[in-house]
């Protein structure tokens, strides 16, 4: 039970003492604090569990005609997370309150009155909507100015009994346009004191799930987001993204869109159509692009100056609709468009209009002065380009394009409208007609279908791969190439050539590790170890053998069907021959491969595939003894030691091994391998160093090469007689 109360005046002024009654029907008295106001919040739930109050107003204090006192009682139940809606008897479900007031009269009359608040429990029925606005943005705000997106979380209900998994708010929001502070973001987190207990972390992740934007995700704890909701209506406020305006010379008016994720928050197919939408990035990460999501979305403007401006995007989609200028990921053979725009933002109707672009290409070069563009891989046109009515599409195959620059190639005769084989193109070039304009305020774009190389240059492998690093999915992807790309224009009245801005697209594959150990002891690793993958129709596809770490790894992979094999055991191991079954699939929508192994997802270089091999060799223990004839030394003539040394092969092991009374005239020799790098048996001997003085010997030394452990092997001597 929490409570406000008071007139307006201090409270101690007029309020002499409050009495609570607690679960177990004792009662606390309460001192008013002298500091408060009449708007005053004080927590009762700080003294225990209050079921019930009284508050004593001071003797002397009169309420003039007029006059009125306001008390407010927050209530909750005991136990909240247990109170449920009784469906079987829903007498139940009613709860009333009894409030109650005693005074007298200015003519002595005492008066005693009450009144009930009476409410009943309905079933809970789950609902997340979200809402977003733009604050104080118009058509004054530029590049470099502030603005700020209040974001409220509205018709909340969800059921503390289920578990949403990771509650999360998803800001999609567009890099090329918006420069984001995190700051308030730093401000409200729940470890922060005066933060907001819901706000557990949040993370900021470029091109999230290949959307071409930058996710801002706020993770919620799950019980401290449902009291808040509790606390205001079934709202929440979320923290503001405040950010400034940036990076589009051309200007226009932007959308910007946030989504709530989490595991089943209601029923999305049947909710008010305008506050859910298609997952296309499947932010629920639940594997489909076709489920609702709950999501708002906000405009905001920005202006920019006169002028004719050249835009180039990357899409995805062949029309073109998730056209961006970041960063866009793909895998090898996949498809895209390069999206080309002249935006004239003048009150003057452009003409003449020339536009030229070159493919990437490895060591291509940039539109306008000549120097590289850093290309690592050749990008190619599988179609026709489209243009707006009016334009004419040219294109070549001429391979110097790719060296030269505008000025030099664009005049040359070496284009023609009609193509054979589209892949072998290397540039196009598109030109107004006669009469063709960009009309003022409008602008004209093109489509260009283009293509990833499917097979990759041993160049192109050996860099992903050098660049490959350590990843959480097992397998996961490769390290990147990029190739850039941008165009040139012109135009009557806007003399000379002018380029776009640079857009770049990038692909990896498939990658998994193995360590090769041995079997009786996975920490032994095993170096020399060779094997080969094969695909679906047995061609090779790679070879790899194992380092100083028992570590191999194929890296420029993409999906399909493998088979990997051992073609080479280590040394002294019997080459392990199982055929091991490895899957590529690739998810399209996080841009992420997995490969499993043996149906295992293993393959990373924190978790490796571990292969183990058998040892191919014994390793032997020898004991050789020394036996005195002596009648036990009667003579004395006993030395206090002698040497024994071991040969392999005819050549000494080690230094000489001392044997005495001591160690029972005994020396050990372990861990002997019972054959050679090349597999042929070792045969071990065990001689004296030295006869002793007086003495004479039967056996001075022993052999074996039966690759079995010997018996123990004895040196008999005798005194000389």
């Amino acid at each position: 039970m929490q409570g406000n109360y008071g007139i307006g005046e201090y409270i101690s002024k007029y309020v002499k003492r409050i009495i609570l009654t607690l679960e177990d029907g004792s009662q606390k008295e309460v001192q008013p604090e002298t500091d408060k106001d009449g708007n005053g919040f004080i927590d009762l739930t700080k003294y225990g569990t209050v079921v019930g109050w009284r508050m004593e107003m001071k003797d002397d204090f009169v309420l003039k005609s007029g006059q009125g006192i306001r008390l407010n009682t927050y209530t909750s139940f005991k136990d909240p997370e247990k109170t449920r809606y009784d469906e079987n008897d829903t007498t139940k479900n009613e709860f009333k309150n009894t409030g109650r007031v005693t005074y007298q009269t200015q003519s002595n009359v005492a008066k005693d009155q009450t009144s009930d608040w009476s409410f009943k429990l309905i079933p809970l029925k789950e609902s997340f909507e979200i809402s977003k606005t733009t604050d104080y943005n118009d058509v004054r705000y530029t590049d470099g100015q502030n603005i700020r997106f209040g974001l409220m979380a509205t018709k909340v209900v969800l059921d503390p009994d289920k578990d949403y998994g990771d509650l999360r708010i998803i800001d999609l929001y567009d890099p090329n346009t918006l420069k984001v502070d995190y700051k308030d973001f730093e401000r409200n987190l729940a470890s922060n004191e005066k933060g907001m207990k819901f706000l557990k972390s949040y993370d900021v992740i470029e091109n999230y799930h290949n959307s071409g934007r930058t996710a801002l995700i706020m993770h919620l704890d799950q019980k401290e987001f449902i009291k808040a909701s509790l606390q205001d209506l079934n709202r929440v406020r979320l923290p503001f993204i405040v950010a400034d305006l940036k990076g589009k010379d051309d200007g226009g008016t932007f959308t910007n869109k946030v989504y709530v994720a989490g595991n089943g928050i209601h029923d999305l197919e049947n909710a008010n159509p305008d506050r859910v939408t298609e997952d296309v990035y499947d932010l629920n990460g639940n594997g489909s692009t076709t489920d609702k999501i709950p999501y708002a979305q906000s405009n905001y403007t920005i202006v920019a100056a006169e002028g004719i401006y050249a835009r180039k995007y990357i899409a995805k989609n062949d029309d073109l609709s998730d056209a961006s200028i970041v960063t866009r990921t793909f895998k090898p053979g996949e498809t895209f468009n390069y999206k080309l725009t002249i935006k004239n933002n003048t009150d003057k109707a452009v003409e003449d209009g020339v536009v030229y672009d070159v493919l990437p290409k490895v060591k291509d070069v940039n539109t306008l002065d000549g120097s590289g563009r850093m290309t690592e891989y050749t990008v190619s046109l599988r179609g026709p380009v489209t243009a707006p009515e009016g334009w004419t599409v040219y294109y070549t195959t001429d391979t110097g394009v790719t060296t030269d620059t505008m000025a030099q190639a664009a005049d040359k005769d070496i284009w023609t409208t009609a193509v054979a084989d589209y892949s072998q193109v290397t540039g196009i070039k598109l030109v107004a007609n006669a009469g063709t304009t960009i009309p003022a305020r409008g602008e004209a774009s093109f489509g260009v279908p283009v293509v990833n190389p499917s097979e990759l240059t041993d160049e192109v492998k050996a860099l992903m791969q050098k660049r490959t690093k350590d990843n959480e999915d097992n397998g996961g992807r490769s390290g990147l190439v990029q190739a850039h790309n941008q165009f040139g224009y012109k135009a009557k009245g806007h003399e000379g050539n002018r380029e776009s801005n640079t857009v770049t697209a990038q692909i990896f594959s498939a990658a998994f590790h193995v360590k090769k150990v041995d079997k009786d002891d996975p920490k032994k690793v095993l170096e020399g170890a060779e094997f080969t993958l094969t695909d679906a129709n047995g061609a090779v596809v790679a070879t790899a053998t194992s380092d100083k770490k028992g570590e191999l790894s194929f890296n420029t992979l993409t999906e399909g069907i493998y088979t990997l094999k051992e073609t080479k055991a280590p040394e002294n191991y019997k080459l392990d021959e199982t055929e091991h079954a490895v899957v590529v699939t690739y998810d399209a929508d996080k841009q992420i491969y997995h490969v499993t192994v043996d149906g295992k997802s293993v393959g990373s270089k924190a978790v490796p595939v571990e292969i183990a091999n058998e040892a191919d060799i014994k390793y032997l223990d020898l004991e050789a003894s020394k036996v005195w004839d002596d009648q036990d030394n009667q003579e004395g003539l006993r030395p206090a030691s002698v040497e024994f040394q071991l040969y392999k092969n005819g050549k000494a092991q080690g230094k000489p091994v001392t044997v005495s009374a001591a160690t029972d005239w005994k020396a050990h020799f372990t861990n002997l391998p019972d054959k050679d790098s090349d597999g042929k048996l070792n045969t071990y001997t065990v001689k004296e160093v030295k006869v002793p003085t007086h003495y004479t010997v039967d056996t001075e030394e022993a052999s074996f090469t039966d690759g079995k452990p010997p018996s123990p092997t004895s040196a008999l001597l005798r005194p000389r007689r």
